[in-house]
């Protein structure tokens, strides 16, 4: 019986969060930007050496397109705001890997993060696999029960070298994560640092991970 309210709580908690977000995404409208499968490296940013202005058209285009080989996505220094939604990319591999990392290698000058004041995310890794992220620095300043990342059904996560910064909001534990891993497997978190959130890692339901904070 615990285990099945657990499930539901969980599972109402998802749907929540998924309309929150799906309401209060970034303001930028999601478009593609090429046409056939990414491959090599593409910078996000301003400038005008960035290929993509956002992140959202970024994962747009890894969605529809998919990957031919790995791919590394450099952010160039700023802040960027949304909740960004990950899935299934066609043609990754343990070898076709989709990296995002900052591109100047520093986790106080590129953040990502949003300040949406009820259940939310940053980004939503669901059914994905082979995703890294690097030198990155994450935050969210929701006021109730928000989470940076959250990992459904997914494996081979890996999260190196990056600052999560969540709010102290909540007395439900179970909603209060900077990182919440749920059935998923080969999630890897390495050398990274975290400050706030009541419980700064979740996992349910994991097979393997390794932890080196």
């Amino acid at each position: 019986m615990k285990t099945l309210q657990l499930l539901l709580l969980l599972i109402i908690t998802s749907l929540f969060i998924s309309t929150v977000c799906a309401q209060s995404n970034n303001t930028n409208n999601e478009q593609t930007i090429y046409t056939t499968p990414l491959n090599g490296i593409y910078i996000i940013g301003s400038s005008s050496f960035a290929n993509y202005s956002n992140i959202t058209n970024a994962i747009a285009d890894l969605t529809q397109n998919g990957v031919s080989g790995p791919v590394d996505l450099f952010l160039e220094m700023g802040t960027y705001s949304g909740c960004f939604n990950i899935t299934n990319i066609p043609g990754s591999s343990i070898t076709n890997t989709i990296t995002f990392q900052s591109l100047n290698g520093d986790t106080a000058t590129t953040t990502i993060g949003n300040s949406i004041s009820a259940n939310s995310y940053v980004f939503k890794l669901d059914s994905a696999h082979n995703i890294n992220f690097k030198n990155l620095g994450f935050r969210t300043d929701g006021v109730s029960e928000s989470k940076i990342l959250n990992i459904i059904n997914s494996n081979h996560i890996s999260i190196d070298n990056c600052h999560f910064i969540g709010t102290n909001c909540c007395t439900n534990i179970i909603n209060a994560h900077l990182i919440r891993s749920i059935a998923s497997d080969y999630i890897y978190i390495t050398n990274s640092t975290f400050y706030s959130g009541n419980t700064p890692i979740y996992i349910l339901l994991l097979y393997t991970s390794v932890l080196n904070i």
